[in-house]
């Protein structure tokens, strides 16, 4: 038996995403997928559809591996979902282009998440997938009125947690 499958617009809202994908079983797909290179958390946003549509399967296309990438809070920050992403961010950014091993002897970025980890790289990550490095940059396209440049800097939760504030639960989109 063949099952046949279609992607889900992961960049507009979720309230789309939701319908959307109630067309697609009512179309007779077997499943549907999102992929997350530009637009929500995949996994988080296949929870809230899953919630939402019964009886059809929901699967990844491509994902991150890791969740609080650089890439991932600047998707957040960029579709207004993290108020403490610009501090978070540079703590990140500064960290990990600053670690040993990052950069090789020429000044080019090596493979790995924090320094040169070689064996984290899929087979398809080379120093040349520097598009997903540029994506940490996408809140640079804010204006200087966006919440994201404007209020004043936040400890995220992660800072909150380590100092053993209660804090909520991060939830994706």
């Amino acid at each position: 038996m063949i099952k046949i499958g279609t992607l889900i617009d992961v960049e507009r809202p979720v309230a789309d995403a939701i319908e959307q994908t109630k067309r697609i079983k009512d179309a007779g797909f077997d499943s549907a997928w999102a992929n997350q290179i530009f637009g929500a958390d995949a996994l988080t946003l296949l929870a809230v559809v899953g919630s939402h549509v019964a009886d059809i399967e929901l699967g990844t296309a491509v994902i991150p591996v890791y969740p609080r990438h650089p890439q991932m809070l600047a998707q957040q920050a960029l579709m207004g979902h993290m108020p403490a992403a610009r501090a978070a961010m540079t703590a990140v950014m500064r960290r990990l282009l600053e670690a040993q091993g990052t950069f090789d002897a020429n000044g080019w970025l090596t493979v790995g998440f924090c320094g040169h980890q070689p064996h984290l790289g899929e087979s398809y990550i080379s120093t040349g997938s520097l598009y997903l490095c540029a994506a940490v940059f996408l809140p640079l396209g804010l204006p200087p009125a966006d919440p994201f440049w404007a209020q004043p800097a936040q400890a995220w939760t992660a800072q909150k947690i380590w100092r053993g504030e209660d804090a909520a639960a991060d939830h994706a989109i």
